[in-house]
């Protein structure tokens, strides 16, 4: 049975991964589907292997594991994101310090931090964001995969990265503000306490963390999805059918 890893949006398809294959499944201007198939680190090499399932396993460094592996597997859309939310911060930086808070170009300061929020709204990405989890979720649900049960499918996901970076966010600002440690240090020990937080399956720590699930849920549907169209789930299908479809014949090599 296929182990799926995750998944991703992109700004026109959708990405699944699982622990042998990435596949990714675009809308091309000529309106049909295109799949890549790629492996992902863990099939490179038996001694590497090993190494990946250790790291992926041992709790509080999986989290920080986890960060590398998904930089290297989608290193050129996680430096997209990683520039356009460099420009932001580098723009509050240079607002705040050079010309002081009560000097505030507050429109231009609030529009920049508006459209790096509103991206998944105003391209397609909020839409096949949407269609991966509804996939996800008709999964976890034991549903066949097919357009009818993915339009029924709701397009918030309990273990959605978004979750995850609650945690890492809330985290963090607590170490820093209350404890006044080192703000690299603490996105450290965020990200390796948030992804054991969000690794949990005890029912009550997930009733004591129902205040940050909520916050997860608002930000899914309100911010990070759109509500998706059939062209988009035909593509999230595309991607989910493939990676099915070649990890079941590997697993016969």
């Amino acid at each position: 049975m296929t182990n799926i890893r995750g998944g991703m949006a992109r700004i026109n398809g959708v990405t699944f991964v699982s622990d042998c294959f990435i596949v990714t499944a675009t809308r091309i201007k000529n309106g049909t589907i295109q799949i890549h198939t790629e492996k992902t680190l863990r099939r490179r090499g038996k001694k590497f292997r090993r190494l990946y399932d250790f790291m992926s396993e041992t709790p509080f460094i999986r989290g920080i594991w986890n960060l590398l592996v998904m930089w290297f597997e989608n290193w050129k859309i996680l430096i997209a994101v990683f520039l356009l939310a460099a420009m932001v911060v580098l723009l509050s930086v240079f607002v705040f310090e050079e010309r002081g808070a009560e000097r505030i170009n507050i429109p231009v300061w609030l529009l920049s931090h508006a459209l790096f929020i509103l991206l998944p709204k105003i391209t397609p990405l909020g839409k096949y964001h949407a269609a991966e989890h509804q996939i996800v979720n008709a999964y976890e649900q034991g549903k066949n995969i097919s357009l009818d049960n993915i339009k029924l499918a709701s397009r918030v996901n309990r273990h959605c990265g978004t979750n995850l970076l609650v945690f890492i966010v809330s985290i963090t600002i607590i170490l820093v503000t209350l404890l006044d440690i080192n703000s690299l240090l603490a996105g450290l020990i965020g990200i390796s306490v948030g992804t054991e937080i969000h690794f949990n399956r005890n029912k009550v720590i997930e009733k004591v963390l129902v205040p940050f699930y909520i916050l997860g849920s608002f930000l899914q549907f309100y911010v990070f999805t759109s509500k998706a169209n059939e062209e988009h789930l035909e593509v999230a299908i595309a991607s989910w059918n493939e990676l099915i479809r070649v990890d079941k014949e590997n697993s016969r090599l």
